[in-house]
């Protein structure tokens, strides 16, 4: 289960990178955009994904007979971004 909850923390916190950038200040590539969604759409579609595999993981945990503790499904990874 820890890993689970470090997987959501690094998303989190890669959306607070993406609120603190869009709030700068700096001209927006999608000024109309909300500020927690990145002009960059391979950087949001990476972030949608990472959080849809962590909502199988669960739900796949919570319907089998696996330990917990393995929130990921086999063989994903969540990418921490730099």
């Amino acid at each position: 289960m820890t890993e689970y909850f470090d997987n959501i923390r690094e998303i989190e916190r890669r959306i607070q990178r993406v609120e603190a950038r869009n709030a700068s200040g700096e001209q927006r590539a999608l000024p109309d955009a909300p500020i927690g969604v990145p002009d960059s759409f391979e950087e949001h579609v990476h972030i949608l994904m990472d959080l849809i595999a962590l909502a199988f993981a669960v739900r796949h945990d919570a319907r089998s007979s696996r330990s917990s503790s393995d929130a990921t499904p086999r063989g994903a990874r969540i990418r921490r971004a730099a």
